[in-house]
């Protein structure tokens, strides 16, 4: 009795530890996901997936440090996927051709603004 006891208790810890290595290596992989949006610029080009990111980042970590490793895998793959996501909106954005210089400016004139664009004044506007 003694000894199926122990082997069931060393059984649940090699589990729970096996667990734990696995959502370390998800938040790790989530967060290296993350860093690699952020350096194409996906926090401006696609804020929204780069916001959510974050947030399930940092609630994955929040379930490790309570060793919640079930939640902790749960949030750091839906913080991976989006971190996915945001890459791939942020290349499909930069993909995008860019309307070159000499077409922008018949552009402009066609539509009576200036060229090159003004800068708005310094001033308040106001005389006194």
């Amino acid at each position: 009795m003694r000894n199926s006891l122990l082997i069931a208790v060393a059984i649940l810890a090699v589990a729970a530890f096996g667990l734990g290595c696995e959502s370390y290596q998800a938040y790790n992989t989530a967060k290296e996901a993350l860093a690699k949006a952020t350096d194409m610029h996906a926090d401006f080009l696609a804020p929204y997936e780069c916001i959510s990111a974050e947030l399930y980042l940092t609630e994955a970590k929040k379930q490790l440090d309570d060793s919640d490793f079930a939640a902790a895998m749960k949030f750091a793959n839906k913080s991976y996927a989006q971190s996915i996501d945001a890459m791939k909106k942020a290349e499909e954005i930069m993909a995008k051709p860019q309307v070159p210089f000499e077409e922008g400016k018949k552009l402009k004139e066609k539509f009576g603004l200036p060229w090159p664009p003004q800068q708005p004044s310094q001033g308040s506007g106001k005389s006194q």
